[in-house]
């Protein structure tokens, strides 16, 4: 788990930087782009009218608790993609170790006689250690 901690400490050192002056870029030509789009469809300051509306719909509420809200939401979902992605390189890293323990899930005999394996015909519908499901 140490080495899935340090691989996304690295990637966010490495690439931290960078993705936040992007980031930081397109936010700052967000207007110049929104007017450009809306001078291609035909809408005169296109970035105005969207502000205009949502200076509208916000104005019904409490602003900062909107902000905190879609702020806490956010986290929540980068904190979930980090948890994925820490899985996903775990379950990758130990495969081997993993399917040995399903493996171990599944009964290899009933009784004293051994389950058909999945290729012989003794199971009913094909699937050997599952046979008892498709009776």
């Amino acid at each position: 788990m140490l080495a899935v901690a340090l691989i996304v400490a690295g990637f966010f050192y490495l690439l931290g930087g960078q993705i936040v002056s992007e980031a930081t870029t397109v936010v700052q030509r967000l207007p110049e782009m929104i007017n450009s789009l809306g001078e291609r469809i035909g809408v005169d300051s296109l970035y105005g009218r969207l502000e205009d509306r949502a200076g509208e719909f916000a104005g019904g509420g409490n602003l900062v608790a909107e902000v905190v809200g879609y702020s806490s939401a956010l986290v929540g979902v980068l904190a979930n993609v980090l948890l994925v992605m820490a899985a996903g390189i775990n379950l990758a890293a130990r495969s081997k170790q993993y399917s040995r323990g399903i493996l171990r899930l599944v009964p290899h005999r009933v009784g004293n006689a051994p389950l058909p394996h999945p290729a012989t015909p003794a199971s009913p519908c094909g699937y050997g250690c599952w046979a008892s499901l498709c009776r």
